[in-house]
């Protein structure tokens, strides 16, 4: 690729090299798959919903020093949390799926064709300014610990996180949603840097530019984790930073299906919050959208949480098999019959 181009459809490729200084625009929600090799010394700009799917004999070259750009979008509410979880590493050219700060990968996507650093503040609450404030007092991983409140680990936005590790992050103080743009080298193939011990938790996350099949991930990680992904939700009636009036819960997907938060006890501890208000996001589905952090907790015996290429597939968040825990579902209409090869939809 050695042109500026704009994809509006679905595109496969065997094997591509993106030169310095060149953008592939996939538009109209669409998927680049790539099914052997990648050399991105250029950018990939992956607009709405769109994504970069690499199978599983699909390399990133470790000297590609190009880039992807990939929007989400998180409650801008001030006192609700969004959990993340990175798509991208910290661009270089001598490794894949490196650790990062989360300064350094996550951006201001309000203007999507031009995303700007974040302005970090201290105090409580973000602020809807030009470029936005994030307030850094709610950045905080959960680190193979013990189930107790206590045990989530304060960090900043220039801590190092490693690459596979979800970190929390509050809003702005906007109304309705905010728009984020991840910014970095796209993460690729087998990643197995985070490991929970038996009975603890772990803040993960689905690591990819594209969706993560949740049955998969639970199936390949079935020695290691109790069978259950648990999301938080932070109902939309929040006001409040203090935790005893917090009202949200954790959602459940395990491989019998998902069930939406508040609805049935949850090995992630919610004692210390108030029990009120209803989630509006319903049940978790099979695929985990771009970004999303969620929480394992340890079997019998733990071990290492392995997320590979084979956990990855192509589907948009407006589709029914998909988790939606950052936005109201879009309406669609179906009227007419869908053609994979040549038009943007999902995979099957």
């Amino acid at each position: 690729v050695k042109h500026n181009i704009t994809e509006t459809a679905n595109s496969t490729d065997l094997a591509m090299f993106v030169d310095p200084g060149v953008t592939i625009t996939m538009n109209n929600d669409t998927k680049i798959q790539n099914n052997w090799y990648l050399k991105l010394d250029g950018k990939i700009d992956l607009q709405g919903k769109s994504q970069l799917v690499q199978n599983a004999n699909s390399e990133l070259d470790v000297t590609s020093a190009g880039s992807i750009e990939r929007d989400q979008q998180g409650q801008a509410n001030k006192y609700n949390y969004n959990y993340w979880s990175s798509p991208v590493s910290p661009i270089n050219n001598t490794a894949n799926n490196t650790n990062y700060t989360v300064t350094g990968i996550m951006k201001d996507g309000t203007n999507p064709a031009s995303p700007v650093t974040i302005n970090w503040i201290g105090g409580y609450d973000g602020a809807d300014t030009t470029p936005i404030s994030i307030a850094r007092y709610w950045l905080y991983t959960f680190d193979n610990k013990v189930n107790d409140y206590a045990n989530w680990n304060k960090i900043t936005e220039l801590s190092t996180v490693r690459v596979g590790l979800g970190f929390t992050m509050k809003g702005t103080g906007a109304s309705g949603t905010q728009n984020y743009t991840f910014v970095g080298k796209p993460n690729n193939s087998l990643i197995n840097s985070n490991s929970v011990l038996a009975d603890q938790l772990l803040l993960t996350g689905n690591p990819y530019p594209s969706a993560l099949d949740a049955k998969k991930f639970i199936e390949d990680n079935a020695g290691s984790i109790d069978g259950n992904l648990y999301f938080w939700e932070h109902y939309s009636t929040n006001n409040t930073h203090v935790l005893k009036d917090y009202q949200g819960g954790y959602a459940t997907l395990n491989l019998v299906g998902g069930v939406p938060s508040g609805s049935i006890p949850t090995s992630v501890d919610v004692d210390y919050i108030s029990g009120l208000g209803s989630p509006s996001k319903g049940a978790p589905k099979q695929y985990i959208p771009v970004g999303q952090g969620f929480f394992v907790n340890g079997s019998g015996t733990g071990g290492t949480i392995v997320i590979n290429n084979n956990h990855r597939a192509f589907f948009k968040e407006s589709d029914a098999n998909s988790t939606i825990l950052y936005k109201t579902r879009p309406k669609t209409s179906k009227t007419a019959q869908i053609d994979h090869w040549n038009d943007n939809s999902n995979d099957i």
